[in-house]
C-alpha cells in the first residue's frame, strides 16, 4: 500500500488537471552518478574536475510527464576575499513536459542551485530562475529501433546571489543542453550535459558526462 501512495498522488494530480486517464501514469525513479569539469567566477575564479550522485523520479502520461531532480557536485566554490571553499554545488529541478507532436516535447520547470561547504547548503551562494525549452526523446539512429539519442535544449532566467562576496544580486539569461543515449528496453541511460550562465558579476559553466539507472514503474 505504501509504494501504491506517490503512483495515486500522480494520478490524482494529472486526472484533475485534465490531461490524463487516472490509470495513464507511470512513475520511474532513477538513480545517477556524473563526473566532469566545473567553472564558476565570482570574486575569485574556480576550475576544475567535478562530480556526484543524482536521483530523479518521472511521472509519465500519454502527453504530459513531471519530473524532479536532485544532484550535487563537489567542487571549488568562491569565498569572501578572494579565496576558495571546498563545497558542493547541490541543485533541484522540477520539470513540467506537454507532447505537442511525435517525438517533440515543450518543457517548463524550475531550476535552483545552492553553494555550501555541505551536500544541500546554501550558506555561500545560490543561482535559481525558471526555464523554458524543447526536448526531443526518440531521436532514432538511422533504421535501428535499438539505438535512442534523446536531445534536451532549454533558456534559463536565473538570478545569482553570493552570500559571502560583494556582490549585488545579478540576473540573466543562461542555457542548458543535454545529449542522451539508450537501447530501447534498456535501464541503462548515458548523457553529456552543458550548463552555462553568465552576467556582468558571475559566470559558470559546467560540462558532465552522466550515467542513470532507470527503475522500473511501480
Amino acid at each position: 500500500m505504501k509504494m501504491a501512495l506517490p503512483r495515486l498522488a500522480a494520478t490524482a494530480c494529472l486526472a484533475a488537471a485534465g490531461v490524463l486517464p487516472a490509470h495513464a501514469v507511470d512513475l520511474l525513479p532513477r538513480v545517477g552518478v556524473q563526473l566532469g569539469n566545473a567553472y564558476m567566477l565570482a570574486g575569485a575564479e574556480s576550475n576544475g574536475p567535478t562530480g556526484g550522485l543524482s536521483l530523479g523520479l518521472t511521472a509519465a502520461g500519454e502527453r504530459v510527464f513531471f519530473d524532479v531532480n536532485v544532484e550535487s557536485l563537489a567542487m571549488d566554490i568562491p569565498g569572501g576575499g578572494g579565496t576558495l571553499v571546498s563545497g558542493f554545488r547541490s541543485e533541484v529541478g522540477a520539470t513540467v513536459g506537454v507532447h505537442v507532436y511525435d517525438g517533440v516535447a515543450l518543457i517548463a520547470g524550475y531550476r535552483r542551485a545552492n553553494y555550501g561547504e555541505t551536500v544541500g547548503s546554501g550558506k555561500l551562494a545560490n543561482n535559481s530562475g525558471p526555464f523554458l525549452g524543447v526536448n526531443f526523446p526518440e531521436l532514432r539512429l538511422g533504421s535501428s529501433n535499438r539505438d535512442i539519442l534523446s536531445l534536451s535544449l532549454a533558456v534559463q532566467r536565473n538570478t545569482y546571489e553570493s552570500r559571502t562576496n560583494p556582490l549585488p544580486n545579478d540576473s540573466d539569461v543562461g542555457f542548458s543542453i543535454r545529449l542522451g543515449y539508450r537501447k530501447a528496453g534498456s535501464p541503462h541511460s548515458f548523457g553529456l550535459r552543458y550548463q552555462g550562465f553568465g552576467s556582468a558579476q558571475f559566470d559558470e559553466s559546467i560540462t558532465t558526462l552522466q550515467y542513470s539507472y532507470v527503475f522500473g514503474s511501480f
